[in-house]
């Protein structure tokens, strides 16, 4: 008993101190007198029991109490910290479900439209049909007429003649059906690429080792093109002959740093494109790799290339600004070809071979360039206004 009255006013004790935020001295505590709670010595003064030794109730407490104070205070931070923590988490969860949402949101969209679509071809499809059925009752109607006339001969042969001439027009009728079915056969193709289409763009490849990759095909709508560096695993090498032609949808491509080639033909007639972004990685750019180009504005080529093969850049008539590195040595046959919108270009030193047709039809063309250069040999022979820089 005496153990736990103790302990419920040492509770109290450090439930009042730590209420008034204050702890007595023990020399204001010395001088009072105080009951052994052990030994049960009355009237004891100073800091010990005159009877057993035993220390008054005030010795420890103020160290209880610090010691106290700093695991709350430490459990306090430690608390804090986890809240400010978890705000974060929160945050960034919020963040990821609101752009997981919008995501959602789209594709739902998308696809109630491409479900739309498809209902109405099922609908077209289903009147075809009907049609189609309608016809073939026709056409049973008439050969049991034909066969009702057989018993009169000058009114078989009418009856004959009659339903030859409609039997023409009800198999012209037939081939117009087929053809309409035909066409809602393409249609209903379209509307399912166009489905697959809905959850991203797709490319084609061949493996060139058991890590790199070269793009051979393109399937998808998008108007701004990332072509990643990484697909499936495998490290994007190069862009393969005729990978994007005629890709009309394309407004923009960025190609990434690991590319080091781009082929023949790999975006030819490309004529929504306007700008390629084409790093520095690249080596090499083949013959008529942007040919057709018809809304390209400008082009950037990196000190990585050393020539511009023929036709590279024909018949891009909106074309107005192209950089031509130091690194380049040759230009190719036709490789600005009817470039007819091109006010000028700079050729550097470094190029010693120019083709003899490389800017025909380039009728606005300033050549700017160094003095003596082959850039000025040739805008002499091909009378194209030269500046020297």
């Amino acid at each position: 008993m005496k153990t736990k009255a103790r302990r419920t006013i040492l509770c109290t004790f450090i439930a009042v101190v730590l209420a008034l935020g204050c702890f007595p001295s023990a020399a204001m505590c010395e001088h009072t007198a105080w009951d052994c709670p052990d030994c049960g010595r009355k009237g004891n003064t100073g800091n010990y029991c005159g009877g057993c030794g035993s220390p008054a109730p005030w010795i420890n407490l103020k160290e209880q109490n610090d010691e106290l104070t700093r695991q709350i205070n430490a459990l306090k931070n430690q608390l804090q910290q986890e809240k400010d923590s978890a705000s974060a988490q929160l945050a960034e969860l919020q963040t990821a479900l609101a752009e997981l949402q919008v995501q959602i949101d789209t594709l739902t969209a998308e696809k109630e439209a491409a479900l739309e679509a498809l209902n109405t071809a099922s609908t077209e499809k289903d009147a075809m049909n009907a049609k189609l059925a309608e016809l073939q009752a026709t056409l049973t109607e008439q050969k049991k007429q034909i066969g009702a006339l057989t018993a009169e001969k000058e009114a078989a042969l009418e009856a004959l003649n009659g339903a030859y001439t409609e039997n023409s027009s009800l198999n012209a009728q037939l081939s117009e059906s087929q053809s309409a079915i035909k066409a809602l056969q393409a249609q209903n193709d379209t509307l399912t690429a166009e489905l697959g289409l809905a959850l991203g763009p797709s490319f084609t490849y061949t493996k060139l080792s058991k890590s790199e990759i070269e793009i051979t095909g393109y399937i998808g709508t998008s108007a701004k093109l990332v072509i990643p560096q990484v697909l499936d695993g495998y490290k994007v090498l190069s862009i393969g002959k005729r990978a994007f032609e005629k890709c009309v949808s394309l407004i923009s491509v960025t190609l990434p740093n690991s590319v080091t080639s781009i082929d023949n033909a790999a975006f030819y007639g490309c004529s929504g494109l306007t700008s390629i972004t084409i790093p520095n990685s690249v080596t090499r750019i083949g013959s008529t790799a942007f040919s057709g180009c018809s809304s390209l504005t400008s082009v950037t080529l990196p000190n990585s290339v050393t020539s511009i093969d023929s036709y590279v850049f024909y018949e891009c008539s909106s074309l107005i600004s192209v950089t031509i590195p130091d690194s380049v040595t040759s230009i190719g046959e036709l490789a600005f070809y009817k470039c007819s919108s091109l006010p000028s270009v700079t050729i550097p030193k470094s190029v010693t071979n120019i083709a003899f047709n490389a800017f025909s039809g380039c009728d606005k063309l300033t050549i700017y360039g160094k003095p003596n250069s082959t850039a000025q040999s040739y805008a002499a022979s091909n009378g194209i206004p030269f500046k020297a820089q």
